[in-house]
């Protein structure tokens, strides 16, 4: 109130000192002009203040009672995205993916001449390799089929007098009983037939691993054979694939280092305890690498048919060397 009746006063003052100099009225008059734009621009702002605020509170209120949802297609799939009351608060927030319960998905970026009805593959997700490889089908781990035991096939009576199969003009047949452990040398008789027994010897094979057949000895002899998992053996004379007839093992190409496991051990002749060879006494392999040629017929059989018997083999004495090799000893 003291503020109002100062300024009345001043303008009176203004006014009565104005009516008595010409510059002064000039002024006087400026300065109302001055206040009265001042006044109405000063309510021109306020106004438009208010109309501001006013406009914002209905956008806003439109915005989240009647905006509906907008839906851009981003690459091949539909991204829905929400309204400004869903994501008040958070900080570029990343479009939603929903489906849409009311219409249908459109699919952007066919390319001309394809089937839309074919569904375009999905946008490889953040953080994946850009070059999705297809999900391959699982293929089940081969199963290595077990062995099959080999069932002993019950062997026709032999008869007293084998014939081989190779043609007479063989001096030898041999023939193997694996249920007797025993190889049977049979000699060519005047008769033409082989019905003389040159001698038998006890032998070791492999059980299922020694096949049972007719065979033929082939011509790869080795005086000296090196097997891959280590060892010698003298007198190797193959008989089928990778099995040979042959002496005992060695430690080395040296007739005085026999592994005696090998010869009357738990490994020994007599038992079965080879990959599928048959081995014998180094006399009954040296005999056989130098008198029965290629072609020499080898019958091997299951069981004791004939019920074939052995002399058990020579002792060694406690000796490093098979008493059988005349080339080994003292």
């Amino acid at each position: 109130m003291h503020s109002a009746v100062c300024k009345h006063s001043v303008r009176k003052r203004l006014f009565l000192f104005a009516a008595d100099d010409k510059p002064c009225r000039i002024v006087v008059n400026c300065y109302k002009t001055l206040c009265t734009l001042l006044f109405k621009e000063a309510l021109i702002l306020k106004s438009l203040r208010m109309l501001s605020a006013l406009l914002a509170c209905l956008m806003l209120f439109s915005l989240s009672a009647c905006a509906p949802r907008a839906t851009t297609a981003e690459g091949d799939r539909v991204i829905d995205v929400a309204g400004p009351d869903e994501t008040a608060g958070v900080a570029d927030a990343a479009p939603t993916v929903s489906p849409s319960s009311t219409l249908d998905p459109l699919i952007l970026g066919t390319p001309s001449g394809a089937n839309p009805t074919v569904p375009m593959p999905t946008e490889t997700p953040a953080g994946a390799s850009a070059e999705q490889t297809p999900a391959q089908t699982p293929v089940p781990a081969e199963t290595e089929s077990p062995a099959e035991t080999e069932t002993p096939a019950e062997t026709p009576a032999t008869s007293a007098t084998p014939i081989p199969s190779s043609g007479d003009d063989l001096p030898y047949y041999l023939y193997v009983e694996k249920g007797s452990f025993t190889l049977t040398i049979y000699q060519k008789g005047a008769d033409g037939t082989y019905s003389d027994v040159y001698k038998t010897y006890r032998i070791a094979h492999g059980g299922n691993k020694t096949p049972a057949g007719t065979f033929t000895l082939g011509g790869d002899r080795e005086r000296w054979h090196e097997f891959p998992d280590g060892g010698f053996v003298q007198f190797a004379t193959r008989y089928h694939n990778r099995l040979y007839l042959h002496s005992p093992l060695y430690g080395e190409e040296d007739n005085g280092y026999m592994w005696p496991k090998y010869y009357d051990g738990e490994l020994g002749i007599g038992k079965e305890s080879t990959g599928g060879c048959l081995r014998m006494v180094t006399e009954a392999a040296r005999f056989i690498y130098e008198n029965c040629p290629e072609g020499t017929v080898l019958e091997i059989v299951n069981g004791s048919p004939k019920g074939t018997t052995s002399d058990d083999i020579p002792s060694r004495n406690g000796k490093r060397y098979d008493p059988t090799d005349i080339e080994a000893g003292d």
